[in-house]
């Protein structure tokens, strides 16, 4: 028996309008280096303006993203803005959040994500109440 989805209408023309949004979209490309002393992302995004992607570390997760405009009314004065995920990374116990740094140069973005040589990690045994 064939298995079949009832995929509601309003779902579809949302996939169907960010997929063709501006004549569509290059998908980014991401490259994750690791080196002796920290990671190091290459990100590449066609077409963003250098200024426009967001790097953000949120709760052991280093966010990367843009916003991107759609519904452009004609005074061009306002327009609805949708999130755009690049890539989101679960950052290691051993990185340094506060010295993560973004540096944009020939068309691409690197994220420097140094090591933390202090950090031990977190152990603990846990005793189970009877």
């Amino acid at each position: 028996m064939r298995k079949t989805y009832n995929i509601p209408q309003q779902i579809l023309a949302n996939i169907d309008f960010m997929n063709t949004v501006n004549g569509g979209r290059v998908e980014p490309t991401v490259v994750i280096n690791e080196q002796s002393n920290q990671f190091e992302a290459l990100v590449s995004v066609p077409g963003l303006e250098p200024d426009k992607l967001m790097v953000e570390v949120v709760n052991n997760q280093l966010l990367v993203y843009y916003f991107q405009p759609v519904l452009n009314n004609i005074d061009n004065e306002s327009a609805m803005m949708i999130p755009v995920n690049v890539k989101t990374f679960d950052l290691p116990y051993f990185v340094d959040e506060q010295a993560i740094r973004a540096r944009y140069n020939d068309r691409q973005w690197r994220i420097v994500i140094p090591f933390n040589d202090k950090a031990q990690g977190f152990r603990k045994s846990v005793e189970i109440e009877m």
